[in-house]
């Protein structure tokens, strides 16, 4: 198999503090791959160690390995400064965040990544995934490094490791074994210890023609990742409290394919038959991972008392207690449950301060301001510009029959659901399932709101027909669903999503057409069926460049003025944006 690897390492950037081990951690990595057996001249590494890192250098590379088309499986690693913005990935290089392009657009890039004729391609993060700090750092948009062109090769598995979960940071720590003031990248010596083979417990054994051949394959690395930080961990602490950093991965790629191979004799027969995993020590963020799921499990299997249960357990971690009171905040029913037109919005935890629309009447009511009521929505629906008394706004789809339940927690906009007015036809059978619903929709928008909704483990294919089932009563899991099977590149599974939705509803949500690969090459041409004409999740934002989508020319700079939430909500200046395409008829 002929292998090849782009290994970048940035140590400054801006005026962020300048990172110790990440160009040593880039050395670490070229060694590994050259005992791994990948050719030299396949083996591109990219450092600031000469001069600043620009996103052009790394474009070019990988396109050069792209064309050779004779690279089986691609490994591109980054170690350096990362940020979170709108839910996406961001590498920063050495000029960001004053250009908003010096920076890798992880989650674009993966987009593309998947048919660019690789068969397998991984991508390594040891970056940090906190929010960015500051209008500048937010404004940072970043870069491609995959070929954006039409391409008749089929999808291909895209694997993406990551030093930490979403909202964290990756450590650099004081090595006990160096010398005064020295630090190093946990992950990325973890990774290579591992990939080396000096972990016997992560090598699986195969008997190749008769001998014995050891193998590290992507599923169980991530899951012994998280037992070997754990256990480094262990102990460590600083004036802000204990260490912790738990790895995360999203592993697509197929049962057979390894990261790893030894043939020599001694290292393959460290290994076992059967993968032994690691015990891992349960760290907070595992608490997080295990509570979601176990969440997800008891609103899935309408367990009540379960998922009562699982909300009263107290717990010191403040993620696992934000993950428990949002479930316990957005599950309840409230407000109205039908206007005399059918369609409206329902608030709490906020107010509106104003609505506003072309194509139907809005009324503001209520005594705290919490509801409005859409008067003569056209089929299949239509925008309408919700505002707030902080001058914020978002736009949603008015759709006829149903009701918009939106969910602030501490200021921010937690969830947005759909669900049907009672006075209209699909009422009878939304209400033979409402508590089951209300339970399953808060439990996945609380675990989306802090990145652990993911459709894996044994529950997926259950869950998965769950969501698919409530598509005509609760339309706003779909886009939840399209995310996550987005991620697991499941696209089949999008389309089938998209027509069930056109056929029923009349309409496609902009995101779920977006994933469906139904937008490619869109050039902002207003249209009734898509709604509205931007993305509703924050995280499709940095997708639209690698599906070479183009909003409304008046929508140019709404990306500009997002604010951070799970849903795209934005400043003064885009809630007048919004109101002016609503008003030209850019916003249907």
């Amino acid at each position: 198999m002929q292998r090849a690897a782009v290994l970048i390492g940035v140590k400054k950037t801006g005026k962020l503090p300048e990172l110790q081990d990440a160009v040593p951690g880039v050395r670490k990595m070229e060694n590994w791959a050259g005992d791994q057996g990948f050719q030299p001249d396949l083996i591109k590494v990219i450092t600031d160690e000469g001069g600043p890192v620009h996103a052009q250098q790394i474009i070019d590379v990988v396109e050069q390995l792209v064309d050779l088309s004779t690279i089986e499986q691609l490994l591109v690693y980054f170690a350096g400064h990362g940020v979170n913005i709108r839910r996406g990935e961001y590498w920063l290089l050495s000029n960001a965040p004053k250009d908003a392009n010096a920076a890798v657009n992880v989650e674009g890039s993966v987009a593309l990544a998947r048919y660019v004729g690789i068969p397998h391609v991984v991508m390594i993060s040891d970056a940090c995934r906190t929010a960015a700090e500051g209008v500048q750092a937010q404004s940072v948009t970043g870069s491609l490094i995959f070929p954006n062109e039409e391409s008749s090769a089929p999808e291909n598995p895209v694997d993406l490791f990551f030093a930490c979960t979403l909202g964290t940071p990756a450590l650099e720590i004081k090595d006990p074994n160096e010398s005064a003031g020295a630090f190093t990248a946990i992950y990325t010596e973890a990774l290579v210890e591992t990939l080396r083979g000096l972990h016997p417990e992560a090598i699986e054994q195969l008997i190749e023609g008769g001998k014995t051949i050891g193998v590290i394959r992507p599923g169980p690395l991530r899951d012994y990742l998280r037992g070997v930080l754990a256990a480094r961990l262990t102990g460590r602490h600083t004036t802000a409290g204990p260490l912790n950093q738990t790895p995360d991965a999203r592993i697509t790629s197929r049962a057979d394919a390894w990261l790893a191979r030894f043939v020599d004799d001694r290292t393959a027969r460290r290994g076992r038959k059967g993968i032994t995993r690691r015990k891992a020590q349960v760290t907070p963020t595992e608490t997080l991972q295990t509570v979601s799921q176990q969440l997800l499990k008891a609103a899935l299997t309408n367990d009540v008392a379960g998922l009562k249960g699982q909300l009263v357990k107290s717990g010191q971690v403040s993620n696992m207690d934000l993950l428990v009171n949002t479930v316990g905040i957005t599950t309840p029913t409230f407000g109205p449950t039908h206007f005399e037109t059918h369609c409206g919005f329902k608030v709490r935890g906020q107010r509106f301060a104003a609505a506003f629309a072309v194509r139907a009447g809005t009324e503001l009511l209520g005594s705290e301001g919490d509801i409005v009521r859409v008067d003569g929505a056209p089929r299949p629906g239509t925008s309408v510009l919700l505002t707030f008394p902080n001058g914020t706004g978002l736009a949603l789809p008015a759709i006829p029959e149903f009701i918009g339940a939106l969910t602030f927690e501490d200021g921010e906009l937690s969830s947005v659901s759909y669900e049907p007015s009672d006075n209209s036809p699909r009422w009878s059978s939304y209400a033979f399932q409402e508590e089951q619903l209300r339970a399953l929709k808060s439990v996945i928008a609380s675990t989306a709101r802090l990145g652990v909704f993911r459709l894996e483990g044994d529950d997926a294919p259950a869950l998965a027909r769950r969501m698919q089932m409530a598509k005509n009563t609760s339309p706003a899991m779909a886009l939840y669903a399209a995310y996550a099977y987005f991620e697991q590149q499941r696209g089949n599974l999008i389309v089938e999503m998209r027509d069930y939705q056109k056929a029923d509803l009349g309409f496609q949500f902009f995101d779920v057409a977006l994933l469906a690969r139904g937008l490619n090459g869109w050039n902002g041409v207003p249209r009734n069926d898509l709604l509205p004409s931007f993305p509703l999740l924050a995280q499709g934002w940095a997708l639209l460049p690698a599906f070479r989508v183009s909003l409304p020319s008046q929508l140019a700079e709404l990306q500009r003025c997002l604010i951070p939430s799970l849903w795209s909500i934005f400043d003064q200046r885009g809630v007048q944006i919004l109101k002016a395409a609503i008003r030209s008829g850019a916003l249907p």
